[in-house]
């Protein structure tokens, strides 16, 4: 392989900026030693818990944690600045098999308002959603959906682990979920912000049914724009998503345009595709807006590697990227936890490369390193939890927010503030 097809990222994009002013390459102590970056005014001091329950000790047990704190995690409010209020409305079902028909009558005859927007709902489910089965999987999306129409955003947890001797360990992860689902910012990228338009793309089937999520963002915040989900098999619906990300960023930023659209997209887009876009904003807007799409593959790659010789044969340091031939725009990632030369702990399968193809840089002066480099640092801000994810969120949360449409009614988002501005499907 020639040297000039290696490249590496700038390494400042590792550097993560929290609470106080902290920057660390690693969300885990950064998180502790500084807390959140934002926290959001208004919602964090006034939040109401809402539990859902089968088990009261198991529910007491989680309040307590959550309130004062549990072996090393020191409470909700001191690690993610959100202050645990309990609401006067809570559930507690008699078993999983009645909890349908309870949840329902609770959705219905308590929670009466349209709107509980300064509610989140704890949920306590004697399963997990990795271990669920078709009924219980059912049961899953169905609270969710609900209340997300209530504008509750809602954390599940595994009742089984509560107990457990290990479940300190979970707390910083739901914490993090839980202070970005209202609508917080946990922690970004220590650089200068830019006048882009992000908007990521992805799918998900089931049964017959095809969905695709888009996630939106106007800058390299973090901060989620807009969340949408529509018809996979309809190809307007991707123009209409696009049309209304540009316009709704012409009216937060005074009508003034982005700098440069960028598209992070699941598969390879149709040459059709482009010409569409370039039509959209050649004939709607009426403004020179440059566009690159960027491919970003699902699967991670074990078949097109590289290692590096000096690091006895193992994965290259984190931000490395290698073009797979000479004259292609076609690149392997490499985003792991190798943030120096040598890293405290070895580099798991789980953080191989992922395949990342470009399209459309000639026409807007994209450079690939630009495009690449952008790539990585929306890896950086995935919230689910403190462990890096090697896909950025533009992909990542699109599937999300797929999965989730895809089990709905009519394959759709519910339509209010909490659904369509925060991160409540992580």
């Amino acid at each position: 392989m020639h040297p000039a097809d290696v490249d590496q990222v700038d390494f400042d994009k590792n550097q993560i900026l929290f609470g106080k002013g902290l920057t660390d390459v690693n969300a885990a102590s950064g998180m502790r030693d500084g807390g959140p970056y934002e926290v959001p005014n208004g919602i964090a001091d006034n939040l109401k818990i809402l539990f859902i329950y089968q088990n009261r000790e198991q529910a007491n047990n989680l309040f307590s944690y959550i309130k004062q704190g549990y072996k090393h995690y020191p409470g909700l409010l001191s690690y993610a600045g959100i202050s645990v209020n309990i609401a006067n409305e809570r559930l507690q079902y008699s078993n999983k098999e009645s909890l349908l028909n309870e949840f329902n009558n609770f959705i219905n005859g308590v929670l009466t308002n349209e709107s509980y927007a300064d509610y989140f709902a704890l949920v306590i489910l004697p399963f997990s959603k990795e271990s669920a089965d078709l009924s219980d999987n059912k049961l899953y999306y169905l609270i969710k959906e609900k209340l997300l129409k209530k504008s509750i955003a809602s954390q599940s947890i595994d009742s089984t682990k509560i107990n457990g001797a290990n479940f300190h360990y979970h707390l910083p992860n739901i914490s993090v979920a839980i202070l970005a689902k209202v609508g917080g910012i946990p922690w970004k990228l220590k650089r200068k912000p830019y006048n882009e338009l992000v908007v990521g793309f992805n799918e998900e089937y089931f049964e017959e049914n095809l969905v695709l999520g888009t996630a939106v963002y106007f800058d390299n915040s973090g901060k989620l724009r807009h969340v949408k989900s529509f018809n996979g098999n309809n190809r307007n619906d991707l123009i209409i998503a696009l049309k209304n990300s540009i316009q709704n960023f012409l009216e937060a930023n005074q009508n003034n345009p982005p700098d440069r659209l960028v598209i992070h997209y699941y598969k390879p887009p149709r040459k059709e595709d482009v010409d569409r876009i370039d039509k959209l904003i050649r004939d709607e807007f009426r403004f020179n807006l440059p566009f690159a799409l960027i491919e970003v593959n699902d699967t991670k790659v074990s078949t097109d590697i590289c290692f590096d010789v000096k690091f006895n044969y193992g994965m290259p340091i984190s931000g490395t990227f290698v073009r797979l031939r000479k004259t292609s725009n076609e690149y392997l990632l490499f985003n792991n936890q190798r943030y120096w030369k040598n890293p405290l702990k070895p580099i798991s399968a789980e953080e191989y490369p992922i395949k990342v193809k470009l399209y459309n840089t000639e026409t807007g002066g994209f450079s690939h390193k630009e495009l690449l480099s952008q790539v990585y640092e929306f890896s950086r801000l995935y919230w689910k939890g403190l462990k890096q994810k090697s896909q950025p969120v533009t992909t990542q949360y699109s599937k999300m927010i797929a999965e989730f449409a895809v089990h709905f009614e009519n394959g759709r988002i519910p339509e209010n503030r909490i659904s369509q501005k925060t991160a409540w499907f992580i």
